[in-house]
């Protein structure tokens, strides 16, 4: 996997966001599908976040498998999100 700061050394290199890379397509392209879902997902996570906040301490305490399930989901996906932004930037680079 790629360190953060080499993922962001790749970024300082791409000059123009429109330029075209190895495989036909611009870091433009390719990363702006990626930021709105993953701007979707943050969204969902939050709203998932609030939820659990406002839940009572006995209902977070009983329930707290379940929770802890659906937190892990979103670590999941945020670790799999990191890894397609970087591979998005290794394309292109």
């Amino acid at each position: 996997m790629f360190s953060s700061d080499t993922s962001a050394f790749r970024l300082r290199t791409v000059r123009d966001p429109r330029d075209v890379g190895p495989d036909g397509r611009t870091i433009e392209a390719r990363l702006q599908s990626l930021a709105k879902q993953t701007a979707t997902e943050i969204k969902e996570c939050a709203n998932a976040c609030d939820t659990y906040q406002k839940k009572h301490l006995l209902v977070k305490v009983l329930k707290g498998p379940g929770w802890e399930t659906t937190l892990v989901g979103w670590i999941k996906t945020f670790t799999d999100r990191k890894g397609d932004f970087e591979f998005a930037l290794a394309q292109h680079t």
